[in-house]
């Protein structure tokens, strides 16, 4: 079975990560998966892991939504390729994979995957054209959590949505020598505590708001580090931020990383400041490396963090965030708690096993001539 994945781009992020989760998952039983950036050139790391585990990649770049040539060089892609099936991941894979799926005579499942956009990165006319392409150009839609569905129903009314949570696979734990060396590397001393929050720095992962909560942390606790992966259009404006308040010595903006894994396993604990969520994958990934979690009431976020596997506080709420930090600074034991009941809800709610089978189902609806093949692999 060939299966076509397009996404808007593959850079570091929750939607490439499962792409790459699906690679890895779905060519060992023998499906052949192409894969589609619509944007800049791939990120090498994650251009990388797509093909070692089999995966063709391909670039067709769209600078605007409407891109003619690169259009045209998608038909002519497809025409040759004779796809079973076509998975489109965020806004432009959506509009561009939903009407070449059309005039391919191919079936397409659309994707939801946030509950809005950004004030500066909102467009009115890409909302539409998105909305058309889910409810009429899509055969199924996906949407990767609770409240991403009734965000999504909103827009497209009172159309079938299928929900299939956001899978992870736990990291396997740095040896202790590995995990100080990482630690010194990251913030000079691997003794301090090491707080880490991973996500893109743009309006929606609220790292104004962290800065300012930690600002009033290291009052109480002044050897505390705050470590921050992720590269962005905010990333000068959160460093001046960061001289403002006086953070030098205390923030640790590392930019773009492409071994989170690594870092997860040299935290002790994780923080996510968002003001807007889907499903996180970044908060999946740190509570199955077992830290506890500390996190915003936005999105799917509260399915995520159940009581007593972490810490949920309002959103643009800087002393909740200080309050959350000091008592789990204060507090190794229940940092302990946190974490492991952490870990065994992502075991038992976010499994690899689960997710296989249900988006094999979800191939097996969408385009039920191939339902002979897909309960092949479902039986591998």
């Amino acid at each position: 079975m060939k299966i076509l994945q397009i996404i808007d781009s593959l850079t570091w992020g929750g939607a490439q990560k499962m792409v790459i989760h699906l690679t890895q998952t779905f060519c060992p039983l023998g499906m052949e998966i192409t894969v589609i950036n619509l944007r800049e050139p791939p990120n090498p790391e994650v251009k990388r892991l797509l093909e070692s585990a089999g995966a063709r990649v391909y670039t067709f770049p769209f600078p605007k939504l409407f891109s003619p040539a690169s259009f045209w060089g998608i038909l002519k892609f497809l025409r040759g390729e004779r796809f079973d099936l076509i998975q489109a991941y965020l806004a432009y894979a959506n509009i561009v994979g939903s009407l070449a799926g059309r005039l391919n005579g191919i079936p397409v499942i659309g994707s939801l995957r946030g509950i809005g956009e950004t004030p500066e990165g909102y467009s009115r006319k890409r909302e539409l054209l998105d909305n058309l392409a889910l409810r009429y150009g899509c055969k199924r839609v996906l949407a990767n959590g609770y409240i991403v569905a009734e965000f999504g129903h909103k827009r497209l009314g009172n159309i079938h949505i299928d929900i299939i949570p956001n899978v992870v696979s736990a990291a396997p734990a740095l040896p202790p020598e590995e995990r100080q060396r990482l630690r010194e590397e990251l913030v000079g001393d691997a003794s301090r505590p090491l707080i880490l929050s991973v996500g893109r720095m743009d309006y929606r992962k609220g790292f104004p708001d962290l800065l300012r909560g930690f600002a009033e942390v290291r009052a109480s606790h002044p050897t505390v580090a705050l470590v921050i992966a992720g590269g962005g259009d905010m990333f000068d404006e959160i460093s001046s931020l960061k001289r403002e308040l006086d953070l030098d010595g205390s923030v640790y903006l590392l930019g773009a990383r492409d071994d989170v894994p690594r870092l997860l396993a040299s935290a002790d604990l994780y923080i996510n400041s968002s003001n807007s969520e889907g499903m996180p994958v970044s908060v999946l990934e740190a509570m199955a490396a077992g830290l506890p979690v500390i996190a915003t009431t936005v999105g799917d976020t509260p399915y995520v963090v159940q009581p007593g596997s972490g810490l949920l506080i309002p959103p643009e709420q800087p002393k909740e965030i200080a309050a959350a930090l000091n008592r789990l600074l204060n507090s190794p034991a229940e940092r302990d708690e946190l974490g492991n009941a952490a870990r065994e809800h992502i075991r038992k709610n976010h499994s690899l096993s689960a997710w296989r089978a249900q988006m094999l189902e979800l191939y097996a609806q969408a385009a039920p001539s191939k339902r002979h093949l897909i309960e092949q692999y479902q039986r591998k």
